[in-house]
């Protein structure tokens, strides 16, 4: 199954303003349905039922596998907790994306792996530490680009597999949530005429806010 409108959440290092987030009708759709139905009116009733968070994550993909030149890519993601003050676990809906380009005396490639997490996280709160274990389903896309002088070679693929995560926040009294996020997708396609994985361990700092 293709996700044609899934595009890719991307952090290069020589062209970060260029390609530093491109949503396309997938991941608008899925985050804002998402949002629309789970989401309260919690700005009109402040009843204090529930207990949702946005965060950015931001840090490094460590490949699986040495299929490129370098396995260490620049990361980058938006997270979210969805969750009702009696609900056990909250919905987590997270934006990951992690990108690199290589440069030889022969050319060079651009790799770009874009990622949306969908699952459930648990929270358990100690004073103002946090730790928390969260996992689901991967839709993930890999799009690579080889150049070589004037030639240009692109092709993209997308896939489902999963996610799993565990990390540890710090909670300031204004809400205001800092913490490490280590998470594995498990990710695969097929580019070139051949079967690759690129599935890989982030590490992340994480800032976000709780309302």
């Amino acid at each position: 199954m293709r996700f044609k409108y899934f595009s890719i959440l991307y952090l290069p290092q020589s062209d970060l303003a260029r390609k530093i987030i491109n949503f396309k009708r997938l991941i608008t759709t899925s985050v804002t349905t998402s949002l629309l139905v789970i989401l309260p009116n919690s700005f009109v009733h402040a009843d204090d039922s529930w207990s949702n968070r946005v965060s950015i994550l931001f840090g490094q993909k460590h490949l699986q596998k040495d299929i490129f030149d370098e396995k260490k890519h620049s990361a980058f993601g938006i997270g979210f907790d969805i969750k009702k003050q009696d609900w056990p676990v909250s919905i987590a809906i997270d934006l990951v994306g992690s990108g690199k380009e290589t440069n030889n005396a022969n050319g060079g490639s651009d790799v770009a792996t874009g990622e949306l997490h969908l699952g459930i996280r648990k929270h358990w709160l100690f004073n103002n530490i946090e730790p928390y274990i969260g996992g689901g389903a991967n839709l993930s896309v890999t799009e690579i680009t080889n150049f070589s002088g004037d030639s240009i070679g692109k092709q993209d693929d997308d896939g489902i597999a999963y996610w799993v995560s565990t990390g540890i926040s710090w909670k300031f009294d204004n809400n205001i949530v800092v913490g490490a996020d280590i998470r594995y997708s498990d990710a695969k396609a097929e580019l070139f005429n051949s079967a690759i994985k690129t599935s890989g361990v982030y590490s992340m700092v994480t800032v976000g806010y709780q309302f």
